[in-house]
């Protein structure tokens, strides 16, 4: 039983890791395009913003969140390194 559950806590660990990294990522680009711009993220599916402004965004949050997920992946494959093995073959 206690087998069962260790492995099903290390199928959800990477999952959940990457997507409270991705959610982290995006609330830090939202901080500094305020910061930086003076004004709140563009909605990108509004059509009165800017393309170039849209792709901006949509550019700089799509990097930061892979980005973490990248380095959460590889923090999380030292952590548990034979789970990362069985998931990669």
């Amino acid at each position: 039983m206690a087998g069962n559950r260790d492995d099903m806590m290390a199928r959800l660990m990477p999952g959940v890791a990457n997507a409270a990294a991705a959610l982290a990522a995006r609330k830090a680009v939202v901080i500094i395009w305020t910061k930086v711009t003076s004004h709140d993220p563009p909605v990108v599916e509004d059509r009165k913003v800017p393309l170039r402004q849209a792709l901006a965004w949509a550019l700089l949050v799509g990097a930061a969140a892979s980005t973490a997920r990248l380095i959460t992946g590889r923090l999380i494959s030292r952590v548990m390194p034979a789970e990362a093995d069985k998931s990669a073959g």
